[in-house]
């Protein structure tokens, strides 16, 4: 087997599954040994930069790290090595809609994300990514004139009815792309539909990355359990889906690992990576 050089590793319902104390001590020993092999552990995510950090300080990983779903990557340092913000025209088109389907609509700049009311399904994202939302107009983010990238907008929906009305909203054929997650096990069952440039996924994401550093493709191992992991699958070497990933990843995985809340993430490091 060719040796890993780089673990990329989806957060909710990959690294962290029920409660709030963050990853297992057998996950935790898992990617330290990784790395004490020389192994680059990097989150990979539709969380924001600020949520994402806090998760990478508590498992002292440096970076780089892939953030809003692909729209961001991050070396080390901080610097970019992708960064592609959405157009104001397309997020204020989005925003009618959302208001018209009566949604939960968020809007995220580099460092702090908006909406303009505390919707119950906005509290819940909050408390799972641990970074609360600040309330604004948001037509005025979206002024010609407004100071502030946006690198990506969420729509949420509770239930399968406000799910269907986000694939209405879809299918407008607006330029963005859509991409749906699930939160972990034991949290909350909302659809979180990550919208960000249509030319920006997981995937494209890891090919910035790869060029970035010169890492081969073979070299690389993803993980996830959203469908919207599945361009981290496709764009890693080996892909891999956890037990409790959508059937669709199931479908695509190199291998099927336990779920998150059985340790899967460390079961893979210790087939794919250690072994």
């Amino acid at each position: 087997m060719t040796q890993i050089r780089l673990l990329l590793v989806d957060i909710d319902g990959t690294l962290l599954g029920r409660g709030h104390g963050g990853p297992t001590a057998t996950v935790r020993d898992a990617i330290a040994r990784a790395r004490s092999r020389g192994v680059t552990v990097a989150l990979c995510t539709g969380r924001p930069m600020n949520s994402l950090r806090r998760v990478a300080a508590d498992l002292d990983l440096p970076g780089p790290h892939i953030a809003f779903d692909g729209a961001l990557v991050e070396d080390d340092d901080g610097s970019p090595i992708l960064r592609r913000p959405i157009d104001h025209g397309s997020v204020r088109a989005l925003l009618r809609a959302a208001r018209e389907q009566d949604l939960c609509f968020e809007i995220y700049h580099d460092h702090a994300h908006y909406v303009e009311k505390l919707w119950p399904e906005a509290l819940a994202h909050a408390d799972l990514i641990g970074v609360s939302p600040l309330v604004e107009p948001l037509d005025a983010l979206l002024d010609e004139s407004a100071e502030g990238d946006i690198i990506k907008s969420q729509l949420i929906a509770d239930g399968d009815e406000a799910g269907q009305r986000i694939r209405e909203i879809e299918n407008l054929g607006l330029p963005l792309r859509f991409g749906w997650a699930k939160p972990p096990p034991g949290h909350r069952a909302l659809d979180y539909v990550n919208v960000t440039h249509p030319s920006v996924d997981k995937g494209t994401a890891v090919a910035a990355l790869l060029a970035s550093k010169g890492i081969a493709r073979d070299r690389v191992l993803g993980i996830g359990d959203g469908p919207n992991d599945a361009p981290l699958l496709r764009a890693a070497g080996i892909g891999v889906a956890m037990g409790n990933a959508a059937p669709e990843l199931k479908a695509i995985a190199d291998a099927v690992v336990a779920d998150v809340d059985h340790d899967g993430l460390a079961e893979a490091i210790d087939r794919f990576v250690l072994a």
